[in-house]
């Protein structure tokens, strides 16, 4: 592994949880704040669509989780997909 190596970690919130993070990492690295993602989140590994509260670029020192553990990002989503989540987001 590459000791330059960055790791774009992305800090999730599944819905109404806004603020309580969960780390995922982005291997694409295009991930952005305030926006949406897909993930499988849970013991069901169930699909869904959560908001990001925050992105932390790392290296390998200072990974909020152990690389080879932490979840990945499936897919940023849509610009509809993120509308109505967003839409759905605005009621809690």
């Amino acid at each position: 592994m590459n000791t330059n190596e960055k790791f774009l970690f992305v800090g999730v919130s599944p819905k109404p949880f806004r603020g309580k993070n969960y780390w995922y990492l982005d291997e694409q690295g295009v991930t952005k704040p305030n926006t949406y993602v897909w993930v499988e989140m849970g013991s069901h590994n169930r699909k869904q669509i959560v908001f990001v509260d925050s992105v932390k670029l790392c290296d390998k020192e200072n990974l909020p989780f152990p690389i080879e553990k932490v979840r990945k990002i499936i897919s940023q989503t849509t610009k509809e997909e993120a509308k109505k989540a967003n839409e759905n987001w605005e009621i809690f």
